[in-house]
């Protein structure tokens, strides 16, 4: 039996539990108006009836439907049809059971419609979100903030100065060139805070990796500040940092947090603006300068932390000339400190 079938059931017998008929001439024709059964034919119970009569059905005020049959004589001049007849008294809707033979009919253009195309076997992936950065400016910031400063060629002007003074060349000069030769360590926060931005930290880290080579480039997490434990895998694996997982010398330190500038989240773990400062000296011994990618906008963090570190908003109204004025103020910032 088919769904259609099912259905058709269910509302015969919706109706005949609202309409309460009481012979069973109506419950056919209620069939029949429901695509059920063949209208009936006047049999032996029609015929009992007066001719030019019609039958009407009463509905009780409560919502409740019953089939109470009166009877009146069928106009026999022409007039105006039932449907715009005036209703009886008492609240009587007059209806007459006439079955619709086409109430069920299938269309012809249901033979013609196409089936759904099946589903793939392998699903589509969602695609990528939107980078953090502009594209054409990714590499430039990346490079620019995460570079230490190296050497290239010789320096033809300084090396014909001192020839010209007549001077021992103790040590061949060289052109300073930006290079990340020494590697990144990255350090992802995993804290409550940063969880409506773990999407943005795994684009961050790939687009690092592809800058700075895959081989360069180490990666760790951490829970709202490296010192409670950072590491890989799970949490319960951390160990305090950097004792155990110390940068390679000369490796920028990158950090991907908010630095506590969030809205604060319950159970937080978010160090403080000393056990920053503390772990940016501790760092800075080490010869690994830190660099912090915040969600926020640099000025929302303390002031002694934008002194000690540099600290970059990861937004795509962020361009390479931001990276060399952050950099540019840090150092200044800095030699201030440390005169």
């Amino acid at each position: 039996m088919s769904d259609l079938s099912f259905r058709s059931l269910a509302d015969l017998a919706r109706a005949c539990k609202t309409l309460r008929p009481d012979d069973d001439i109506t419950r056919r024709n209620i069939a029949a108006l429901l695509g059920i059964a063949a209208p009936l034919d006047v049999g032996p119970e029609a015929a009992l009836q007066p001719a030019g009569r019609d039958r009407h059905i009463r509905v009780a005020d409560q919502g409740r439907a019953e089939v109470k049959a009166w009877e009146e004589p069928l106009p026999t001049t022409p007039g105006p049809s039932l449907r715009n007849a005036p209703m009886p008294e008492g609240r009587e809707i007059p209806a007459v059971l006439t079955p619709d033979p086409t109430a069920w009919h299938i269309p012809d253009w249901l033979d013609r419609v196409l089936p759904l195309a099946k589903p793939p076997a392998v699903p589509i992936p969602p695609p990528l979100p939107d980078s953090l950065f502009r594209p054409e400016w990714t590499r430039a910031i990346l490079s620019g903030s995460l570079s230490r400063p190296g050497y290239g060629g010789l320096d033809l002007d300084i090396l014909a100065r001192e020839v010209a003074r007549r001077q021992p060349l103790l040590r061949l000069p060289r052109l300073p060139v930006p290079t990340l030769v020494h590697g990144v360590q990255i350090l992802v926060d995993r804290g409550e805070r940063m969880l409506p931005f773990a999407v943005d930290q795994t684009q961050l880290v790939e687009q690092i990796r592809t800058v700075a080579g895959r081989e360069s480039v180490e990666v760790l997490f951490f829970d709202g500040f490296p010192g409670h434990g950072a590491g890989v895998g799970s949490r319960r694996l951390w160990r305090p940092y950097p004792e155990d997982s110390a940068p390679r010398r000369g490796a920028v330190v990158a950090v991907l947090t908010d630095l506590g500038a969030g809205a604060p989240v319950l159970w937080s773990r978010s160090g403080g603006s000393a056990e920053w400062l503390e772990l940016a000296q501790r760092l800075g011994r080490l010869g690994s300068p830190l660099v912090v990618f915040m969600p926020y906008r640099p000025e929302l963090a303390p002031a002694d932390l934008r002194r000690a570190m540099t600290l970059l908003h990861w937004d795509r109204r962020t361009g390479a000339g931001d990276v060399r004025r952050a950099l540019g103020r840090a150092r200044h910032l800095q030699e201030a400190a440390h005169p």
